[in-house]
This record gives C-alpha cells, structure tokens and sequence, in this order.
C-alpha cells in the first residue's frame, strides 16, 4: 500500500513528514499551530486517499460519442486493467466504478433519444458527464463483501481493503460498504439486510382515506 500523503487543505501543498507511517491524528497534532510554507494560512491537515478511477476521454472514446455510442462497461474494464489509477483499488471496487461510469453514459444516451422526441421537457440538450476535478474531486466507492475483510468483520469491524480505516460494526453479514465523499469529510455506510418484523396490530381496527376525488 502506498504511504500516507498529507497536504494542505487551502492550498494542497504537500506537507514533509518528520517520519514515515505516520496515521492522520498524528500529523494533524504533530502539525497544530503551525502554519502552511506554501500560502501561510493556519495549517489545516488532510489526507490523500487513492483516487477512484476516472477514465479519461481515448479519441475512440469521443468517436464512438460522435457515433452515438460508447466504449461499454467491458470495454472500459478490459482497457483500464493495467492503468495505475485501475490498480490502486481491489479490482472489485474499480469495476464498480467503471459500473457507474457505464450507467452515466447510458442515461446520456437515453436523454438524448427522449430530447429528439421531446424536447419541451427539458432546458437544453443534454451534457456529457463531466470529469472529476484532478485534485479535488472525489467519487462513491462501493466495496463488495469480497473486498472487506471477513477476519475483521467476525470481530465487529469494517475494514475495507486497501484503505487505512476501519469502522466498528454489529453486523456479521453485510452487503456492501459504501465510501461517500462530502465537502471536506467522508461518510462510511454499511449496507446489509433485515428480516422485516411485523408490526403488533389490532385487526379489529381499521382505516378509511379521503382521497378527495369528485364523482
């Protein structure tokens, strides 16, 4: 796994370490009071996570655009296997990545067919789907149960792989763990199922509902 990388949050400037492995709390208070070299301003620490991957417009990509058509799901996975950006996440995380980037296409395409039909619905042709900011931008991340330790989770603890955190748990079985970015922080959301418990009701009782309808 790749070392930590601590930067700035007003100016991103990479910070120097006094040693290596160092975990987020331990930068941050090893950096309190101080001030950032680069832009002065009260030093405000944070950490560079592996980027989702975010491929890049190939030409056959913005040809196949021009020809109403797209590198599909399996295309994108086949091409993008070697990619660093591909690498730097448990492959079942990337291809779900590349899942949301083949549904974003494919909801382009399909606005663009109902545009062509009707277009009074809405304000102006249809976007592409945009790119994500170099440094800034952030992506959902979804991780299977395949890509969480079962190790940890027997113990009452989410550890997605390749990532340095781990989130405490009740659950034994979970679907997926979701990794969602926000405006400066991150939330981490355990997904896993419930059996459905009924309710203790009375069936003696009932309910009417005006719907408000005129006959």
């Amino acid at each position: 796994m790749k070392q930590h990388v601590f930067l700035c949050k007003h100016c991103q400037h990479e910070l120097t370490l006094p040693r290596a492995g160092m975990r987020l709390q331990e930068a941050k208070s090893w950096f309190r009071y101080s001030r950032c070299p680069a832009c002065k301003q009260e030093l405000r620490v944070v950490e560079r996570v592996p980027e989702p991957v975010v491929p890049a417009y190939s030409q056959s990509q913005l040809w196949a655009i021009f020809q109403g058509t797209y590198l599909n799901y399996n295309q994108m996975d086949k091409l993008m296997k070697q990619h660093e950006a591909y690498r730097a996440l448990p492959a079942k995380v990337a291809q779900k990545v590349l899942e949301q980037l083949d549904k974003a296409w494919k909801s382009y395409f399909e606005a663009c067919e109902e545009y062509q039909e009707h277009p009074e619905k809405f304000l102006g042709h249809p976007r592409l789907p945009k790119y994500k900011h170099k440094t800034e931008g952030r992506n959902l991340l979804v991780y299977t149960d395949q890509a969480i330790s079962q190790k940890d989770l027997k113990r009452g603890l989410v550890q997605p792989s390749m990532l340095p955190i781990s989130v405490k748990t009740r659950q034994k079985a979970i679907d997926q763990v979701r990794i969602v970015p926000k405006q400066g922080y991150y939330v981490v959301e355990v997904v896993y199922e419930r059996a459905p418990v009924q309710a203790k009701v009375d069936p003696s009782f009932c309910v009417g509902i005006d719907l408000g309808v005129t006959h």
